[in-house]
């Protein structure tokens, strides 16, 4: 499912994906000064008042993804997993769009839903 627009609107599945999500690490992707694409994983929550990814962690504000933010204020992220059982079963839900690094406290990078995509959830 693909939506691109500014606030995306959620389906259901997303939704209920979002507030009541597996306990997994989130991929984010940002691109540095020279170009280069930086890609970590790291800890995130959905705040449903903002409508935004929220990702934080242990003194985000002196990463290589806050001064990225700062400077492009654009980042994508991943969720992923597999289901368990047997047999290739992944499911995602990915988002990019505007990002904003701030400085807080807490200092944190929000993710705006501007483009969601998701499968398998």
């Amino acid at each position: 499912m693909v939506k691109a627009m500014v606030g995306a609107e959620l389906s259901q599945v997303e939704t209920a994906f979002l507030e009541h999500p597996p306990r997994v690490l989130a991929r984010v992707a940002t691109v540095g000064r020279d170009g280069m694409p930086h890609v970590v994983p790291c800890g995130w929550s959905f705040d449903p008042t903002r409508n935004v990814i929220v990702l934080g962690g242990r003194d985000v504000s002196a990463t290589s993804r806050f001064r990225h933010v700062l400077a492009s204020e654009k980042a994508a992220v991943v969720i992923d997993g597999l289901r368990e059982g047997a047999g290739w079963s992944p499911w995602a839900f990915a988002v990019r769009g505007r990002a904003q690094a701030l400085v807080g406290p807490p200092a944190e990078i929000i993710v705006f839903l501007d483009e969601v995509r998701s499968w398998g959830l």
